[in-house]
């Protein structure tokens, strides 16, 4: 068989490469969500989202195409949505050069993907704080649970046809007569991940998973091991026809005889040889062996001899099954390929004992029946009378423990001869299996060694196709985990801050591509919350300053810092309805201006809503009346009494030398005209003393 190189297969992982969508692709996102749809906000501290599939060539930003979001505290509530196929049913995948587009899920079977039980399939979010947040998708109930048990644990989520790639490894022209066809068929899964007060868990369930490749050349055993059975039946009835032993079989009864006297001489006259049954035993060893399903010891390789189908249990690739695998757990391993080539080996090898058991106890289906005529004479004859000797194939070459029967019916002189004449069925018994013996007998035993050839000539050349090819085509892994930024399909910008993941099952189809490679995963819960709640900015008044004095009719600003992108809202002297809400900038800061304060204190409220003890700060201030009315009319007394002295012993040198040019000059106008009343008339003393 010519040697088959391929590349090396490559690791697990999330593929960096993403959204790379044919026009087709693009087209077919444009598709009227059916629930209302949740919006990532970069400033999220926590988020959870469910995927029920997940590719890494390709968005799926279609609100019913089986995915929830959640996000604190953009979006925070729960979420439950069901898959809806009928969203996803224009995506393709580009397998590589030379291959045309494949349809991701195509109703006349076409496509990658068949969806069994969609309506089991669903995803779920909820993200109730920036420390908390879970989701779960799959076959998961309304409140977040996977909900995989023994109603629905043999119900299909996807069947993955895998045929095509054959082409793509450019190993079909080879493999053909091998293995023509191949697929991966997916049981019930779920998965989920919470990470609540930085603590992660995350969970999943696989019903289970087989893997079937179809084998023209296994389908062919039918033909090649039915025509040694029809072999068996050929010889058998040879040996008893005329031109077989049949003539040395009833030479050599026609020379029995049994001598009884003094009663008589009892001898046979004539004997006839019927074989029943042949083609009947035969068909049911044909039935019952090479149409039906060989199972290796272990069950992970069953064979359908009639179909070529070799079904590989994937639950059985390792103890405990899919289930509890620790994180990354690659199903078909080079070990576990291997393995599973020396199974498929060994099923079919058990057929050269199995084909031999069957044929041998098909013989005792098959049976013999022998007719004698007797006589009985002492020197004349004296009564005619017959017998007849029945048994099974197998019972006459002894290969059973029963054996023939013997019916006689002889009267002589009202006595019945058939318990005298025992030795009669040992002569009847050891003629036939001589004759039948030396014809059957060597077939039997070269049955082993024809029955390997042909087996032989199966599984040698489809262990290597099958250890070649099969880990080349698919790279499967359970609980499969990572980190990743979570991109919430109908939104942009999203966070950048790195979640966890949990996958159930991950299909990477043709591994050996690489980055190019398509990658479906089932099931994929996603998670990002903080360790810890963050520690918020508190509310913070700088402006303006306890006891600060403005005066009347000047606008009040009250300032202040926040944390970034709050709401505040600042209340005057406890008046909700003249509140005002402001928004803290990105660097922090926060002002709230108020008008026409009236004279008097007041008190300043700064609020941002959350309930504890740094979301509030205030602050107490006074507003004051202007001082142009305050000489003329209510600091009469101040001027003429307390402040006498200021203004004749203080301050003369200030008038007299400092500001003689002021007030002489410059102030004339405003001593003369403006201030004549207030100078002669209310501050006569302070002017003449």
């Amino acid at each position: 068989m010519q040697a088959i190189n391929l590349p090396p297969s490559k690791g697990t992982g999330r593929r960096t490469a993403r959204r790379v969508l044919s026009g087709a692709v693009v087209a077919s996102l444009f598709v009227a969500p059916t629930v209302t749809a949740a919006y990532a906000a970069p400033a999220d501290g926590s988020e959870a989202l469910g995927r029920v599939l997940d590719l890494n060539l390709l968005d799926i930003p279609v609100a019913d195409a089986g995915f929830a979001y959640a996000g604190n505290p953009s979006s925070p509530d729960a979420k439950h949505n069901p898959l809806n196929v009928e969203a996803l049913g224009a995506l393709n995948l580009n397998l590589g050069s030379g291959l045309s587009a494949l349809p991701l899920i195509n109703s006349d079977g076409s496509g990658l993907l068949t969806l069994g039980e969609a309506g089991l399939l669903s995803s779920y979010a909820e993200a109730p704080s920036s420390t908390s947040a879970k989701s779960a998708a799959g076959a998961v109930s309304s409140d977040g649970t996977i909900a995989v048990d023994s109603a629905n644990s043999g119900a299909m989520t996807a069947n993955v046809d895998l045929t095509r790639l054959l082409d793509q490894l450019q190993v079909s022209g080879l493999t053909d007569q091998l293995v023509d066809e191949a697929s991966l068929e997916i049981g019930a899964l779920g998965s989920k991940a919470d990470k609540t007060d930085g603590t992660l868990s995350t969970d999943y369930l696989v019903a289970g998973a087989t893997a079937t490749v179809s084998s023209p050349a296994v389908g062919g055993l039918t033909s090649s091991l039915g025509t040694v059975v029809d072999g068996l039946g050929t010889t058998l009835n040879t040996a008893l026809s005329s031109d077989g032993v049949l003539g040395t079989i009833t030479s050599g009864l026609d020379a029995i005889d049994i001598d009884l006297r003094p009663l008589a001489r009892i001898g046979v006259t004539d004997s006839t040889v019927a074989l029943n049954g042949v083609d009947a035993a035969l068909q049911q060893v044909k039935d019952d062996i090479l149409t039906g399903v060989i199972t290796s010891d272990t069950g992970l390789v069953s064979i359908d001899l009639g179909t070529g189908d070799i079904s590989v249990d994937l639950s059985k690739i390792t103890t405990g099954g899919l289930n509890g695998k620790p994180a990354n757990y690659e199903v078909l391993s080079a070990t576990a390929v291997q393995e599973i080539a020396d199974e498929i080996t060994l099923a079919l090898s058990n057929l050269v004992t199995d084909l031999r058991d069957s044929l041998v106890a098909s013989l005792d289906q098959i049976d013999i029946v022998v007719n004698l005529g007797l006589e009985a004479s002492l020197l004349v004859p004296l009564a005619d009378g017959t017998a007849t000797v029945e048994g099974s194939v197998a019972s006459f070459l002894g290969l059973v423990p029963e054996e023939p029967t013997t019916n006689v019916d002889l009267t002589l002189a009202g006595l019945n001869l058939g318990s005298l004449i025992t030795p009669l069925t040992a002569g009847v018994v050891s003629v036939v299996g001589d004759a039948l013996g030396t014809v059957v007998n060597p077939v039997i035993d070269g049955l082993p060694g024809v029955i390997t050839g042909v087996v032989d000539g199966v599984t040698d050349p489809l262990e290597p196709v099958i250890e070649g090819v099969l880990n080349e085509i698919v790279e499967i892994t359970v609980n499969e985990q990572g980190t990743t930024v979570i991109d919430d399909p109908n939104s942009d910008p999203d966070s950048t801050e790195e979640g966890d993941f949990v996958t159930a099952l991950s299909v990477e189809l043709l591994p050996a591509m690489g980055e190019a490679a398509n990658k479906v995963s089932f099931a994929r819960s996603e998670v990002r919350a903080a360790d810890e709640a963050p520690t918020e900015a508190p509310v913070v008044i700088e402006t303006p300053t306890d006891g600060q004095e403005f005066t009347e009719g000047d606008p009040v600003d009250v300032s202040g810092t926040a944390e970034p992108g709050k709401t505040i809202t600042v209340t005057l002297d406890g008046d909700d309805a003249a509140a005002q809400e402001v928004i803290v900038g990105d660097d922090g800061k926060w002002t709230a201006t108020f008008e026409g304060l009236t004279e008097g204190p007041h008190t300043a409220v700064a609020t941002d809503g959350d309930d504890d003890e740094e979301s509030t700060d205030e602050v107490s201030f006074t507003v004051v009346v202007s001082n142009t009315d305050v000489n003329t009319a209510d600091n009469t007394d101040v001027n003429t009494a307390e402040n006498t002295d200021v203004n004749t012993a203080e301050n003369t040198d200030v008038n007299t030398a400092e500001n003689t040019d002021v007030n002489t000059a410059e102030n004339t106008d405003v001593n003369t005209a403006e201030n004549t009343d207030v100078n002669t008339a209310e501050n006569t003393d302070v002017n003449t003393m």
